[in-house]
């Protein structure tokens, strides 16, 4: 993310302690990474849920556990992310700032990006709604 790039780097450690440092753009952070990985409760897990069950219903079943075992690597590799937000202290980096507008954005998305999990029929409706509207 840009925000924390410009404060402490680009490697992983410069996300060290972010929920000490900007606790609502670790929570955004956190939301985004959990959804990446396909966790249950938030969108990426029902775009990996729609792909998996439509691998099956056309008997792509080499596709279908190729992308299960994906969603197994990808939680190897997005937890020490969270780790390193929550579980490390990071004491001696700076604390990241955040403009309004920005946090604005990053918090409607995590809303989004949960709302589509919680209510995927719904969320996804009003995006077909709004994309039939807007292209005709």
């Amino acid at each position: 993310m840009r925000t924390v790039e410009r404060s402490a780097g680009t490697q992983l450690n410069a996300f060290e302690g972010m929920y000490h440092r900007n606790g609502w753009l670790a929570a955004f952070t956190g939301i985004y990474v959990l959804s990446l990985s396909g966790l249950p409760l938030t969108g990426g897990f029902i775009g990996k849920i729609l792909l998996v069950w439509d691998a099956i219903r056309l008997e792509a079943y080499g596709s279908a556990a190729a992308l299960l075992v994906c969603l197994l690597f990808s939680y190897y590799l997005y937890f020490p992310l969270i780790r390193s937000m929550y579980m490390l202290p990071g004491e001696n980096k700076p604390v990241v700032p955040s403009a309004a507008p920005t946090s604005f954005g990053l918090g409607a998305a995590a809303v989004l990006t949960v709302a589509l999990g919680l209510f995927p029929g719904t969320v996804l409706g009003w995006f077909a709604d709004w994309l039939g509207q807007s292209l005709s």
